[in-house]
């Protein structure tokens, strides 16, 4: 990787900077998020992110974390970029979600990836792994496939670069104002306002300026996931238009900043032209039909490696466990992870294995069969 160093050994610079004697004791780890009411605040020494010169003994301290050496010192005093922060292994006691692996994660709701899934394969680079996550600079060195977005919102000409142009501006360019030292748990897990950072700091695209994404915040970044524990997402049925104004304060709309063709070009002539987002889970045929294909998915259980969009979050305090047809809605994440993932366009399964008709137990009932419950061979 281009310009920065992966940490294979956080100890050993854990170790460095302790028997120099540094004052602004820079440990990798990000501070601590309280397990109640605090779900984003962090507390704890203000020298685990901070440095007041970028300086110890002549050296530079970003040069001691991981992602950096350059010397370059980072905004807002910070000693290291956001993936240095955020690069090592989820476990049980993380206190600090990593989307970076210092190894092959394991993928999925048993393993150790968390609900944006991990960066770790697209950082390996080539023509295959680009396709496997977002392509931040620093973390890709470049993009073998794409110049562009795909499903490029209509009216806009942009490069991938703008929006990844850099490692600190291209986790912003989603996590547009991140508020580390914001109380998103005043008593409820909904975030909702700009005040709390709104959900995963997401805010501010496509005509959105102070709005951004509502939702629940599992406490452990849905590591280890399951159908009473994790994220909810809000959902706004078919509303095939860009950005918040149109879509709300949702996932789907704030995913059309940069891929909004996919959601405003979903029909034509009542018949589907690309996969539906932010749509009912029911039987088009018979909407109200509690039999159907779509209907009978989830059998009315939450599945966290297929989530679902909620009509509203107003008066939630926790996560549900239950999938309610002809209300709860498929969006982009059912299908697809943010960060990436061991799979081509960041899907959540390998499409090369869903073929219809297909007999294999291993396939049944999961990717695409999970909702379309009659085109494997399981019957």
């Amino acid at each position: 990787m281009e310009n920065y160093i992966l940490l294979e050994n956080q100890k050993k610079y854990c170790g460095q900077m302790i028997a120099s004697s540094v004052i602004l004791s820079l440990i990798f780890f990000l501070v601590l998020f309280p397990s109640h009411n605090s779900y984003a605040r962090v507390t704890g020494p203000c020298s685990n992110c901070h440095t007041m010169h970028n300086s110890q003994e002549g050296d530079s301290v970003e040069g001691f974390m991981a992602f950096e050496d350059d010397g370059t010192a980072n905004r807002t005093l910070l000693a290291t970029t956001c993936v240095g922060c955020h690069t090592g292994e989820n476990t049980a006691d993380s206190t600090t979600p990593y989307v970076m692996g210092l190894s092959k994660p394991d993928f999925g709701k048993d393993g150790n990836t968390l609900a944006g899934g991990n960066f770790w394969w697209v950082a390996q680079g080539g023509s295959i792994n680009d396709k496997k996550g977002h392509n931040v600079a620093g973390i890709t060195i470049s993009d073998n496939n794409l110049n562009s977005a795909p499903g490029q919102t209509e009216g806009f000409s942009r490069s991938c670069r703008l929006c990844h142009s850099s490692l600190e501006d291209g986790c912003k360019n989603c996590h547009r104002i991140p508020k580390h030292h914001a109380n998103d748990g005043t008593g409820t897990k909904l975030v909702n306002t700009a005040e709390q950072g709104w959900y995963r700091f997401l805010s501010g695209h496509m005509g959105g300026i102070g709005r951004g994404v509502e939702g629940i915040e599992h406490e452990k970044w849905n590591y280890k996931a399951d159908e009473k524990s994790h994220n909810e997402y809000l959902g706004k049925k078919q509303h095939g238009e860009y950005g918040f104004d149109g879509g709300g304060n949702t996932t789907t709309a704030f995913c059309t900043g940069c891929h909004g063709q996919f959601i405003h070009q979903q029909s034509d002539a009542g018949q589907w032209i690309r996969h539906p987002s932010d749509a009912v889970i029911c039987d088009p045929d018979n909407p109200d039909s509690e039999n159907s294909e779509y209907a009978t998915a989830f059998g009315g259980v939450y599945d966290p490696d297929v989530p679902v969009a909620r009509p509203s979050l107003d008066g939630w305090t926790t996560s549900s466990n239950i999938v309610t047809p002809g209300e709860d809605m498929v969006m982009c994440l059912s299908c697809h992870v943010a960060h990436g993932s061991p799979y081509p366009d960041m899907l959540r399964w390998d499409y090369d294995l869903m073929i219809a008709g297909t007999t294999n137990p291993a396939v049944q009932g999961t990717g695409c069969f999970k909702c379309h419950t009659e085109k494997d061979g399981e019957d």
